[in-house]
């Protein structure tokens, strides 16, 4: 996991409140300097990243440009993390190199709207180039797993669905549309914020006023995929309800 460089081109509030620049972590070319010398000849998967932007990093984003492939004998998969607002076809282009070993990529978004997108939940990001970015990802030939997460709160718990039938439409022609997986995740209380401000966030509690809305949205994707109502865009809730309450919703539908 290549998570020590926290440069990113966002501030989401669910993951920090300040924007964190190349600037803020002089320590990252160092380290991964130390990691192509001492791992480079056996590891064999790489995640990169969970920590930032892998190509918004310079650190990673060089990194991934000018890997050399004979360098690293083992590795066999590359697993990117972005927030897509720089996965443009000129930087896909540029990291050509390690296509071959790319085994997926995990865009996230947490938004289905504009307003949302850059004003609520993914500040500093861009919806129009994002928009783009995407487009361009459906056209890619080479075989990809495409994985978009989607972190739910009280901004965006009404865009669950139209999350899901966005990425239907701009992938319906796409060669990978099989591949294709939605990731929502309950928001997580990484100490960013205040305890009043993830208690007003995390509709997953069910005391909270927009918690009715988050349960019919499950209902609707519950139905939509028990009813084959379409055969690609696979969606996984990660842990948003307990296992009891997910039970008892599920007996009603």
């Amino acid at each position: 996991f290549l998570n020590f460089d926290y440069s990113c081109n966002l501030k989401c509030p669910s993951c920090r409140i300040h924007l964190n620049t190349n600037a803020h972590n002089p320590k990252a070319e160092s380290i991964m300097n130390s990691f192509d010398t001492q791992f480079s000849e056996g590891v064999e998967k790489i995640i990169c990243t969970g920590s930032g932007d892998p190509f918004y990093s310079n650190v990673f984003r060089k990194w991934l440009q000018n890997l050399d492939i004979k360098k690293y004998p083992k590795l066999k998969k590359l697993f990117i993390v972005t927030n897509g607002n720089m996965l443009t076809e000129k930087m896909w282009s540029s990291i050509s190199n390690v296509h071959p070993i790319i085994e997926g990529i995990e865009i996230s978004i947490d938004a289905a709207e504009k307003e949302t997108y850059e004003n609520k939940v993914r500040l500093n990001g861009r919806w129009d180039v994002l928009m783009d970015n995407l487009k361009f990802l459906a056209t890619i030939d080479e075989p990809l797993s495409l994985t978009f997460s989607f972190v739910v709160q009280d901004h965006n718990v009404r865009q669950m669905i139209d999350f899901e039938n966005m990425l239907m439409d701009i992938f319906k022609d796409s060669k990978n549309k099989d591949s294709i997986c939605i990731m929502f995740r309950a928001i997580q209380d990484w100490r960013v914020g205040s305890k009043e401000w993830y208690s007003d966030r995390n509709v997953c509690v069910d005391t909270h006023p927009k918690h009715p809305i988050l349960i019919e949205q499950l209902k609707i994707l519950i139905r939509k995929t028990n009813g084959h109502n379409h055969n690609y865009v696979k969606s996984n809730l990660y842990h948003l309800l307990d296992g009891k309450e997910i039970e008892e919703e599920i007996k009603l539908i």
